[in-house]
């Protein structure tokens, strides 16, 4: 019954570790764990931290991560282990854990996207000038510059970090010490708790915070959104490095030979994204039909629980990917403007030439971008601004970035452990802690 549990979720012991620490300390300062038990108690967890709970694997016999955890504290901590049940469900200690692993998940997700969104904007400003015809059915539509197309990417890339921003606020709350649903009778400090887990504040309502099934779907739909925009980058990219069409070639790295026909470049990194994105929309099915029923039901929690965490894994990595093929690719310059001398894309500006009374001459492939000046147009001038608008969204403040967050975790996860420490030597010189 929780095997396929212990093998999706077994993340949690190391947060579950971070949770247990700062619920102990909180309810000692709060002087409903006493002082001996406390110590003996943070003693056994930084004894477990960052270590396996047993020997063993987890036992799908012995019960989820939760119960497995407790199991393995209990054999060291005999007489202080049941002190972490104080005021605490287990549905509190591990949406706290899982909360603690997706906050970290998300602003690596943000973080891929803005490199690869990058990434992507400093191909274009390479080939701002690089004419080739574009596409609608697959079909020529008008003359247009690689560097045209390319930004065509990287503002939906800048949507989706926007939401995965929002997501990333609601994941930087705290959803502990709320009990089982409605608070507890105990003198449970949630602001406290917050704190020395790093969040930035508590989830308010106290049964929300142990569903806030909303709060995962959008995280679900931000992530499919990512992949879904790089996913159409990679179909356009398979179609053009065929031979048929010769826009660009894949760098060696990103492609793998047939094993029994030697002429081709198989661009597998293409194939890979497009995998990732097409599993992604799948689970995110599955994570919102999981939300349609009764409210309170713990097989909704442990799906995100089991679901989330994996997909944006697996996502982040497909987006550093894509970013790092994009950095590589080769466009075929040449192939890309003989395309347009040879296709039918100046009609339009042919038949827009007529229609005002200019001159009969064919129009050049260049001459036709120049004329693309509305704002968001090809030519030149809007193409330096939006260039230029990317810029400064990508690169940002420095404390807003997903890095910079990052960092500001692990010191809020240390200075946890350095506290504990503190409290079992026995010395501490912060006069809000026991």
């Amino acid at each position: 019954m929780y095997k396929r549990e212990l093998e999706r979720t077994g993340y949690l012991q190391h947060y579950l570790g971070l949770a247990d620490m700062a619920h102990v300390v909180m309810m000692m300062e709060g002087g409903v764990i006493p002082e001996q038990d406390g110590k003996e108690l943070l003693g056994t967890l930084l004894e477990l931290y960052d270590k396996p709970i047993l020997d063993e694997p987890l036992d799908p016999v012995c019960g989820d991560v939760y119960k497995n955890r407790e199991s393995g504290i209990g054999h060291i901590a005999i007489g202080s282990v049941g002190w972490l049940k104080a005021g605490r469900a287990r549905r509190d200690a591990t949406v706290v854990a899982y909360t603690l692993h997706m906050r970290k998940l998300i602003l690596e997700l943000t973080d891929a996207l803005l490199v690869t969104g990058w990434q992507i904007g400093a191909k274009a400003q390479e080939h701002q000038d690089t004419v080739m015809p574009d596409y609608t059915y697959l079909q020529q539509a008008q003359p247009t510059t690689l560097g045209h197309y390319l930004l065509g990417f990287v503002y939906p890339v800048r949507r989706i970090v926007g939401q995965l921003r929002q997501v990333h606020f609601y994941h930087n709350r705290c959803p502990g010490g709320i009990g089982s649903v409605n608070g507890s009778r105990l003198p449970v400090n949630r602001e406290r708790l917050a704190e020395l887990l790093g969040f930035n504040g508590v989830v308010t309502h106290t049964r929300d915070a142990m569903w806030q099934h909303d709060i995962a779907v959008h995280a679900g739909l931000a992530t499919v959104a990512g992949l879904m925009t790089l996913s159409r980058l990679a179909n356009d990219l398979q179609v053009w490095c065929s031979q048929e069409f010769g826009f660009v070639r894949l760098a060696d790295e990103h492609c793998r030979a047939s094993v029994i026909m030697p002429n081709k470049r198989n661009p597998y990194a293409l194939t890979y994204v497009r995998k990732v994105a097409n599993e992604a929309v799948g689970q995110l099915v599955s994570l919102c039909t999981a939300g349609l029923g009764n409210t309170g039901q713990p097989d909704t929690r442990v799906l995100c629980q089991e679901l989330l965490p994996a997909m944006v894994q697996e996502a982040t990595g497909a987006v550093r990917l894509m970013g790092e093929v994009v950095e590589g690719v080769k466009p075929q310059i040449a192939n890309m403007k003989q395309a347009v001398i040879n296709g039918d894309s100046k009609a339009t500006d042919i038949a827009d030439g007529d229609l005002m009374g200019e001159s009969k001459d064919i129009p050049t492939c260049a001459e036709i971008i120049a004329t693309r000046t509305q704002v968001g147009g090809a030519a030149p001038g809007p193409m330096e601004k939006m260039l230029d608008d990317c810029y400064y969204s990508f690169s940002g403040a420095a404390g807003e970035s997903p890095c910079y967050r990052l960092r500001e975790i692990d010191d809020s996860e240390r200075e946890l452990v350095k506290l504990v420490q503190g409290i079992v030597e026995g010395g501490n010189d912060d006069q809000s802690t026991v």
